[in-house]
């Protein structure tokens, strides 16, 4: 199983983003996750303990359950941190106060905006790849969440994707995406909807013209019960707002458990997840291609 890291370097300006960590599949290359880490981490060290610790209640690892699909963990660029006195941390955006992460939403678009684009270019890699839509997973942790989350809403109409899994997370610009939702009380829920999603690809500027699909990918949206970083209630907004916007969303929230993913328990939901509503097939990947 071959992995590659990225350089612990401060990459900013106009300097190419940080080169993903991966892990390659161990059988021939048929499906992807691209998984996005929390504040201040990296992809290497995001990526590493979830392929090390991510086991279902059987004992297996992700690169097992699912052996092939390769595993793509992207490095956010080095920020000015708004909230921690402009320190520089790795955050795909900036968010101004981490204890109400709606205000300043001017804050957030740059790296919204720039963040936005480098997803876009990993899944495109995958597509070149080979990979088709449905067989790409989209989602992260915490900030990755909230980040992937709004990838995932500008996306998720249009066939780039094929599911999003998030842990622990929020979405930024919630109250406004409900605004646009709940405008004009004789549109249809469908048509509000899709007011709101095209509100999202709004704010990332992102004005390609396409073709919206009548069914819109499945969301997995797993969240602490006693979350000390991101309330419960965060998840469950999130989860509320991408079922307006058209999505068929799972959320779960976990007894006992803080702002991490829960072994193994969250583990087998995901999996579940991905196998039924994302239609991949564990241990054998190469079936539902």
């Amino acid at each position: 199983m071959e992995q590659s890291t990225t350089p612990d370097r401060r990459r900013r300006g106009d300097a190419p983003a940080p080169p993903a960590y991966i892990v390659e599949s161990i059988t021939a290359h048929t499906h992807s996750f691209i998984l996005l880490h929390g504040l201040g981490s990296n992809g290497e060290k995001f990526g590493r303990e979830m392929m090390d610790t991510g086991k279902n209640s059987d004992g297996r690892l992700l690169s097992t359950i699912f052996p092939g699909a390769r595993f793509v963990f992207p490095t956010a660029r080095w920020r000015r941190s708004s909230a921690f006195r402009r320190a520089l941390l790795t955050q795909w955006f900036d968010v101004a106060d981490m204890q109400d992460r709606s205000l300043r939403n001017d804050k957030k678009l740059p790296g919204l905006r720039e963040s936005f684009r480098e997803v876009l270019a990993l899944i495109e890699n995958e597509r070149r790849a080979g990979i088709s839509a449905p067989n790409i997973i989209l989602g992260g942790l915490s900030n990755g969440c909230a980040m992937s989350l709004i990838c995932a809403i500008a996306l998720g109409g249009c066939g780039f994707i094929g599911g999003f899994v998030g842990l622990s997370g929020w979405m930024p610009f919630q109250k406004e995406i409900e605004q646009h939702i709940h405008i004009g009380d004789d549109d249809s829920s469908a048509t509000k909807a899709a007011d709101g999603r095209a509100y999202v690809r709004e704010l990332l500027q992102w004005d390609t013209v396409l073709e919206e699909q009548v069914d819109l990918m499945p969301v997995f949206l797993g969240h602490g019960a006693v979350d000390e970083k991101l309330p419960l209630a965060s998840g469950e907004e999130a989860s509320r707002t991408m079922s307006n916007l058209g999505f068929d969303v799972e959320g779960r929230p976990y007894e006992g458990l803080g702002h991490w993913y829960k072994i193994p328990d969250e583990i087998d939901d995901v999996v579940s997840f991905v196998n039924q509503k994302c239609r991949w097939e564990a241990n054998d990947t190469t079936a539902s291609t």
